[in-house]
């Protein structure tokens, strides 16, 4: 009975699916059918616009063909057109990068200035590319009674080593091992900059003329300067227990004094934060010479 059953329900079942079967038979091939019909009439028109296109070349080669001939092709004025496209395109290139520079270096304290007035340059001397390397270190002279006095050394890309000492107001303030950044701010001459919101009657006491310029730049200037190439760096037994090394300068005559000698030396010791700073402070002025 149960048997029976199954394959009765199983006969409906097929009966069902093969008529739903038929009916997407019938709607593949019709789509398929309409496919074709659409690709041809695509195809026909295609054909015919390319024939209409092609047909219409000769009118259009014509004209084309007489603005080329009729073209100048002098070199000289072809020249004078290249350079002043060039020219031109150099210029926008030039403002747009003068405009970033501007955006770019406008200090703190102008904050309502317009950067499209002035050109407003506040960059680190120590960021330049003439600077190589810059340290803070003590030196001392050849002289027997010479003390240490800290300094900041900067190397330049001339091959130059520039000892600035620091005034006696920043011994609590920069040490051995301070950032170079510091100690160049130290040597830097105060200076109010005005702001561009500051009114112009304002009561703040302006410092005379006198008063700045006397003396200014006395801390800018190097109280040692030597030639990389003309110095020879040695470090003696003492200078291996107490970080330091001595740098000596051969210096050649001019002058009456070539009379006696074709050179003089000048000589000081330097002196690092730790052996392993003066090693590489040792290495790097080896490798500059």
């Amino acid at each position: 009975m149960h048997y029976r059953v199954a394959v009765a329900y199983q006969s409906f079942l097929w009966e069902k699916a093969s008529a739903e079967l038929s009916k997407l038979f019938s709607s593949m091939k019709e789509t398929e059918c309409q496919r074709r019909m659409d690709v041809r009439e695509f195809l026909v028109a295609f054909i015919q616009r390319q024939e209409r296109l092609y047909l219409g070349l000769p009118n259009l080669q014509e004209t084309v063909l007489k603005g080329l001939v009729s073209r100048d092709m002098d070199h000289t004025k072809l020249d004078e057109v290249v350079q002043g496209n060039i020219r031109k395109r150099a210029e926008r290139l030039a403002k747009v990068e003068a405009k970033k520079k501007r955006e770019l270096a406008i200090p703190k304290s102008l904050t309502g200035a317009d950067p499209r007035q002035g050109n407003f340059t506040l960059q680190s001397p120590l960021q330049s590319e003439l600077m190589e390397n810059a340290r803070v270190v003590e030196h001392k002279g050849a002289g027997m009674m010479a003390s240490w006095k800290l300094s900041l050394a900067v190397v330049t890309a001339d091959m130059y080593i520039h000892l600035f000492e620091m005034p006696l107001n920043t011994q609590g303030t920069i040490s051995l091992g301070s950032a170079p950044e510091i100690a160049f701010q130290m040597l830097v001459p105060k200076v109010e900059v005005p702001s561009v919101n500051e009114p112009k009657n304002s009561s703040k006491k302006t410092p005379s003329f006198t008063s700045f310029v006397k003396g200014w730049c006395d801390h800018l200037t190097p109280s040692e300067s030597m030639v990389l190439p003309n110095c020879s760096i040695s470090q003696p037994k003492f200078g291996r227990e107490t970080a330091s090394f001595d740098i000596q300068e051969a210096i050649f005559n001019t002058g009456a004094s070539k009379m006696f000698a074709k050179t003089t030396t000048k000589k000081c010791t330097l002196r690092t934060l730790n052996k392993k700073e003066t090693q590489e402070w040792v290495t790097y002025l080896k490798s500059q010479k």
